[in-house]
């Protein structure tokens, strides 16, 4: 699913005809944000448990997860800044992908948590790559 996401966002943003070139391409918006400003998201993708409470007052009340797996999917996300890519997957994550999946990816880096002794891969995925054919 978050695979489809990508190329969405991707042909949206891209394609002439896409709805965000539509957005982008409106006056305001290019007086706000410049000529070439392209919705962008990013996503941090790993695997593991974790715990879910509710927090907050008795008017209003948010869901929040709890775990060290949850704070390496947020520190992949973080990092999708500086690897210039959408989309970073944890190797544990990737494990998990059907082979079909897992094709469309590469590993981009390995690097050192802090607070854990095994090495962390990362993982993209190369939308500008990906047949249209093949999520029809």
């Amino acid at each position: 699913a978050f695979l489809k996401c990508q190329v969405d966002l991707h042909a949206a943003n891209n394609q002439e005809s896409g709805i965000l070139t539509k957005f982008t391409s409106q006056q305001g918006m290019k007086k706000e944000f410049g000529d070439d400003h392209k919705v962008r998201l990013g996503f941090g993708l790993h695997i593991g448990w974790a715990i879910e409470g509710t927090i907050g007052s008795r008017y209003k009340i948010d869901a929040s997860y709890l775990s060290p797996n949850v704070n390496t999917a947020a520190r992949l996300e973080a990092a999708t800044h500086m690897y210039k890519c959408p989309l970073l997957m944890s190797g544990f994550f990737v494990d998990e992908l059907s082979p079909a999946a897992r094709s469309f990816c590469r590993m981009i880096d390995v690097v050192s948590v802090k607070g854990s002794q095994v090495p962390l891969e990362l993982w993209t995925f190369d939308v500008s790559n990906f047949p249209d054919y093949t999520l029809q």
